[in-house]
């Protein structure tokens, strides 16, 4: 337990650290984003999932509300049998609605398609990498004026778990850290991601429910109205509920 509380001080130094050194630049926001994430198990292969999330920015310039269903495939057999591995498939779509306190909502309809390779298993230690692009539809609601994006993400995520007892994996207490590339394949009016680094804990309560909370750095570039910059620091507590 000390272990684990010094990780979540750990975390929050390093947020009033990084975000001193960040303040310095006037293009700086901080973010609050709340998700819950349901689950459904198909059976061994097939899965059902989702999102409903909600997500600000402070001073309160916008809202943003988010909900959409995915689908997840877990290979039987990998394709390079030789190498230890595990893979999945993913898609789903998104909806995506930002409330604007200056200037016109915004409506965002966002598909996307992904190939998620785990290729470190052991007692405590896991690597993975995800693959994932996505197709965006994003509309101006006053006047229907829409833009079309197609981008690509890029993410390594190392997650640590603490408990070695291997018939208790969905009870293991972890943290993680991640770090995702971000690049348009067409160029468009939108914001965009360039890079986001994560540090996260997340702690099981019991068979079904599951908490985590994180703290992330952004580098984001704009472009709707005028080409901008900013660095977002994000907090986010997320809920995930498996339905079966």
């Amino acid at each position: 337990m000390k272990i684990r509380l010094i990780i979540l001080l750990s975390l929050f130094l390093f947020y009033m650290d990084l975000n001193g050194q960040i303040l310095e630049n006037n293009e700086t926001t901080e973010q609050i984003w709340l998700d819950f994430n349901p689950s459904y198990k198909i059976n061994e292969h097939f899965y059902f999932y989702g999102d409903v999330a909600a997500r600000t920015i402070f001073p309160n310039e916008w809202y943003r509300f988010i909900i959409g269903p995915s689908v997840k495939f877990k290979n039987e057999e990998p394709l390079f049998k030789k190498l230890d591995y595990e893979d999945e498939l993913h898609a789903g779509i998104r909806f995506l609605f930002t409330s604007n306190k200056h200037t016109d909502n915004r409506l965002e309809i966002r598909l996307f398609q992904g190939y998620k390779i785990k290729w470190l298993k052991s007692t405590h230690f896991e690597l993975k990498n995800y693959l994932r692009i996505e197709e965006r539809f994003e509309n101006d609601t006053k006047d229907w004026d829409n833009n079309f994006d197609v981008r690509l993400r890029i993410a390594t995520i190392f997650t640590y778990k603490f408990n070695r007892d291997l018939n208790k994996t969905n009870k293991r207490s972890y943290m993680y850290a991640n770090i995702e590339l971000f690049g348009n394949l067409n160029g468009v009016k939108q914001f965009n991601d360039v890079i986001r680094a994560t540090a996260g804990y997340g702690h099981p309560i019991n068979d079904k429910w599951r908490g985590e909370i994180n703290l992330s750095y952004f580098y984001t570039r704009g472009t709707i109205e005028e080409s901008f910059n900013t660095n977002d620091m994000v907090l986010r507590l997320r809920a995930f509920y498996k339905i079966l």
